[in-house]
């Protein structure tokens, strides 16, 4: 009895192990098919022009960002090799883990001033 018990724990046991690595497969993004792919790191709002700003390590294409140490209140997130802001002022990529795009444009310092504090680039995407 015990070991028709252990066998039918064992079966149950590759059922549940499948159905969920069927449904991590499922639930996963996809590749970004071509597109340049970034992961969010963190995100902060931005008051005077709405939105926020999202700061991304860019995965697959290099030279768009630089390599930076990040900080936020509870201390160092950490240091990544291709970082850029996302200008998005309509907060359409709010608690997104990754953002896939194609098309954008780097913002230009006006006046001579800096882009923002951190020395970062920062784009804004067309899509």
């Amino acid at each position: 009895m015990n070991s028709t018990h252990c066998y039918s724990q064992s079966r149950t046991l590759r059922i549940i192990m499948g159905a969920a690595l069927l449904l991590f497969q499922g639930c996963s993004d996809d590749a970004c098919n071509g597109s340049i792919e970034s992961v969010v790191l963190l995100s902060k709002s931005e008051p005077t022009y709405g939105g926020e700003r999202i700061y991304v390590d860019v995965k697959n294409r290099g030279q768009i960002g630089v390599r930076k140490t990040l900080q936020c209140a509870n201390g160092i997130v950490g240091t990544f090799d291709n970082v850029v802001v996302i200008r998005d002022f309509e907060s359409r990529f709010t608690n997104r883990k990754k953002i896939c795009f194609s098309d954008f444009m780097r913002m230009q310092p006006t006046d001579g001033a800096k882009m923002n504090d951190e020395g970062l680039p920062e784009i804004q995407l067309y899509h």
